[in-house]
């Protein structure tokens, strides 16, 4: 895990929750937890520390300790598998990577999530697992066995799908074209 891309992100979104499983802490904000692996227990100040929040901006930030453990998915054989695709879409100034299911379902993740986690390598064999499909769609990241994070699929706008649906559309003609 890269620490300082985790505690960036942290930082950028001024509401942080840690939760407590056993002796491992995930931090959580905006649409994404992660496993604390490799740091000392945090708490408030030395996660404000660790983050590069100053002591006379820490007042701007909403931190919370809960000892309570987030519900992340010890089994992750009883979800959908997901395959992480080489498209990426732009739109309103958030990147986001396409991962598709078996059946061919595409969910979109915001980019900046996965930058914590590529010091994973293809050893380190990361796979995208999806919980709650049809109510609350949830990706649980797995580094081989071990849960290292969970992050929320964005919700497409009816722009943003009125705009793909009209460059797949163009894009499709011109392959047609390209037949003749």
């Amino acid at each position: 895990m890269k620490i300082p891309a985790l505690m960036n992100l942290a930082k950028k979104s001024k509401a942080i929750k840690l939760y407590e499983e056993d002796k491992k802490q995930w931090i959580c904000f905006g649409g994404a937890a992660y496993a604390i692996n490799g740091l000392p227990k945090l708490d408030e100040d030395s996660l404000c520390i660790i983050a590069g929040i100053p002591e006379d901006k820490r007042g701007t930030y909403r931190i919370d300790i809960d000892p309570d453990f987030l519900p992340i998915f010890d089994n992750a054989d009883y979800g959908l598998m997901l395959e992480i695709k080489s498209v990426l879409l732009v739109h309103s100034g958030v990147t986001m990577t396409a991962l598709v299911d078996e059946a061919g379902d595409v969910y979109l993740i915001d980019t900046k999530y996965l930058k914590p986690l590529s010091d994973y390598d293809a050893d380190d064999a990361l796979s995208f697992t999806l919980f709650d499909k049809e109510s609350d769609p949830t990706i649980l990241v797995r580094a081989g066995l071990l849960n290292i994070a969970v992050i929320m699929p964005v919700r497409p706008s009816s722009a943003m799908l009125s705009e793909l649906a009209y460059i797949s559309q163009k894009l499709g003609k011109g392959i047609e074209d390209d037949k003749d």
